[in-house]
């Protein structure tokens, strides 16, 4: 029998790979900057929330999954009025594998269900008809 490979979503923002961090990339390290025109407010950028099951690819080389890519604003540290702001909400289907930098497709459309399936190695299905074509129309980077 040889080794055990899985998947595993740690607090709905981490994917990790047999314990390596692989979703988002430098999970769960923030991309964090300072306003400018708020000195008061951090705003950390591209967080990712996990929004589906992991879903293996029939050869078991990638897992898909529907992630909520989002920024929020945090003021008022260390004040009794903690505020936190999330904007600039974008979903994703991602593309995750052990050997390669996730990937995926920005989703538009309002998603009902987030549910996903492969048809096989280069197809996915979103329960909603949506299909993505990983030949025809690679992946891109997810920020």
């Amino acid at each position: 029998m040889g080794p055990l490979i899985h998947f595993a979503a740690v607090h709905d923002y981490c994917v990790l790979f047999n314990d390596t961090k692989v979703y988002p990339m430098g999970c769960p390290e923030a991309k964090i900057a300072k306003s400018r025109s708020r000195p008061e407010t951090f705003t950390y950028r591209d967080q990712h929330t996990v929004e589906s099951d992991l879903v293996w690819s029939p050869d078991g080389r990638k897992v898909a999954l529907i992630a909520d890519v989002y920024d929020f604003d945090w003021s008022g540290e260390g004040t009794d009025h903690e505020i936190r702001e999330d904007h600039n909400h974008r979903i994703f289907l991602a593309i995750v594998s052990a050997d390669r930098p996730p990937v995926g497709y920005r989703i538009t459309e309002p998603i009902a269900e987030p549910k996903l399936n492969w048809l096989d190695n280069s197809r996915i299905e979103l329960k909603s008809g949506v299909f993505f074509d990983l030949a025809a129309n690679p992946p891109k980077p997810i920020p």
